[in-house]
């Protein structure tokens, strides 16, 4: 029985979707779906770990230092401890201070929670009379260590809940609408996948098996793939509609990863530039069509992520400026 041939696709559809908007939007993308509160949470939760790293440091090199005693490090300690939590409450405030428009205290309220002598209120006084180690050893710093750690954890907690939980910028862009815009960038991508699929077929494939390829189709090929690339670039605009009209330089943006620069860079490294480059099968002989799927392939699926990746940075960018 005669197999039946395969039509050329240079994505699955289905991949290609998974690619731009990842199920339940984990992976790569889960990070970056998110409200201003949660995306500052995270900062947060870096700064903290920053100040965790210093804070192993500062117990190693400074209160267990060789050839002295905690007690008699203790003073040089705390001071440096104090240095470390002004740079973390530092940090944590310009993370926030998108938030201050709708939640003038906040930044107030953790300063609160970490600077401070009151041993119940505050981080800087809880590390700061820990009970000292009456040993010098491994064992003795490790214990010591894990006191610490344990408060600043605590704390770590507690004001990443707060932050996450706070009131969201007024003109912010919501993750709904981020997610909205990125499956109608899906949707045209798929488009733009059969538009393309249709172009080989018609224009490549059509010629017959193992058969030399006409520059007249190879011309005609280039030229549908010029208006398909153009028609993904109409149906992105569209799909990032209410994105542009918070972020207008977006549009630009994506038009440039799509069809180029005006005048044209060199290299030209957009989506039809690329594609432009590409070397055509001279023949619908297996090999030279297997390269030129490949290749096919890596286009497309660059191009989508290009184009997620400025989308979500531009919007990222926008909400972290928003008060």
């Amino acid at each position: 029985m005669m197999r039946k041939s395969k039509a050329f696709r240079p994505a699955s559809a289905e991949a290609l979707e998974d690619r731009s908007v990842p199920t339940a939007f984990g992976g790569a993308l889960g990070g970056l779906i998110a409200s201003v509160p949660a995306q500052d949470a995270r900062a947060v939760q870096q700064a903290f770990q920053a100040f965790e790293r210093a804070y192993v440091n500062d117990v190693r090199n400074i209160l267990f230092k060789a050839g002295t005693t905690p007690a008699s490090q203790q003073s040089a300690f705390n001071t440096q401890v104090g240095i470390d939590l002004g740079t973390l409450n530092g940090a944590i405030a310009k993370d926030i201070q998108n938030l201050s428009g709708t939640n003038p205290n906040l930044a107030a309220q953790v300063s609160g929670e970490l600077l401070g002598t009151d041993p119940n209120a505050t981080l800087q006084g809880e590390l700061a009379n820990l009970s000292l180690p009456s040993g010098t050893g491994p064992r003795a710093m490790a214990q010591y260590l894990h006191s610490g750690l344990r408060d600043v954890v605590s704390t770590e907690s507690q004001v990443v809940r707060q932050v996450r939980s706070a009131t969201p910028p007024a003109g912010a862009i919501s993750p709904s609408t981020l997610r909205t815009s990125l499956q109608g960038v899906a949707t045209a991508f798929r488009n733009f996948n059969q538009a393309y699929a249709n172009a080989v077929a018609t224009n490549l494939t059509s010629v017959g098996k193992n058969t030399a390829i006409p520059s007249a189709n190879q011309t005609a090929f280039r030229s549908a793939v010029t208006a398909a690339v153009q028609q993904l670039n109409t149906d992105v605009q569209s799909a990032v509609g209410p994105l542009t009209t918070s972020i207008p330089t977006l549009s630009t943006t994506l038009s440039n990863d799509l069809l180029g620069t005006t005048p044209p860079a060199t290299p030209d490294n957009s989506f039809l530039g690329r594609l432009n480059r590409m070397t055509l099968p001279s023949s619908t002989n297996l090999y030279p069509m297997l390269v030129f799927r490949f290749n096919s392939i890596a286009n497309v699926v660059r191009a989508n992520a290009v184009v997620v990746h400025d989308i979500t940075a531009a919007v990222n960018q926008f909400n972290s400026t928003t008060t």
